[in-house]
């Protein structure tokens, strides 16, 4: 998953000899409110916002503007989370893409496009769940439970297991997990014994991605 993977070519590139006003449609024409300046020699300078070219009159070139921002960018080798996180900590919503060996522009990725692909191994578009199962304690297999819910397209993000305190009480089962339905999972479930207690809808997948993410961050800045 490295950034070159995720470099969107449709979006056109500012040249320093742009005019403040050629700057200006080329951001609308591709509505955006942001772009990198690219030199004659194909090398990435820096990134220009909308609300600075408005600053400059119709007919001057954005060339005025290219030492007054950090030219924030990210190699095409890396990994696409540190796109990611570049993204978020300076708030961009795109993020230039220059070769490993210099600063020669590769193009463009953009927060929008690095979701959309991500999407296709998260499932962002199912609702979170939790659920509590009860289980006769001899013979219960965690393993065997995860396979049910698994194999009826459910992904299990946590588990917490306990018992009652009487003697024989079955096993308390309580699982959090991602499913576009949940009446395939719980006829399977009765269908092997299996006792639903209760369900409800837990948070939402782009909480729990949110906190994951931030767990992530936490890590790479160790």
């Amino acid at each position: 998953m490295y950034v070159a993977e995720y470099i969107d070519p449709s979006f056109e590139a500012l040249s320093p000899a742009n005019t403040a006003r050629e700057a200006t449609l080329i951001m609308e024409a591709q509505d955006v409110s942001v772009l990198p300046v690219v030199g004659d020699d194909g090398n990435y300078i820096t990134m220009l916002r909308l609300d600075d070219v408005d600053q400059l009159s119709e007919d001057t070139t954005i060339e005025m503007l290219s030492g007054r921002f950090q030219a924030r960018f990210v190699q095409k080798d890396k990994h696409v989370f540190e796109a990611i996180r570049l993204m978020l900590e300076h708030d961009l919503d795109c993020l230039p893409v220059v070769d490993n060996a210099s600063l020669a522009y590769s193009g463009l990725i953009t927060r929008s496009s690095v979701l959309e692909s991500l999407m296709a191994f998260v499932p962002f578009h199912r609702t979170s769940y939790i659920i509590t199962v009860e289980a006769e304690s001899r013979g219960f297999s965690m393993a065997e439970l995860c396979r049910l819910i698994e194999s009826n397209r459910g992904q299990i993000l946590g588990t917490l297991m306990h018992s009652h305190t009487e003697q024989n009480s079955p096993l308390c089962i309580t699982i959090n997990l991602v499913a576009e339905e949940l009446n395939p999972i719980f006829a399977v479930l009765e269908r092997y014994d299996y006792v639903v207690r209760r369900s409800y809808q837990g948070e939402q997948p782009d909480d729990y991605l949110k906190d994951r993410y931030q767990s992530l961050m936490r890590f790479l800045d160790t």
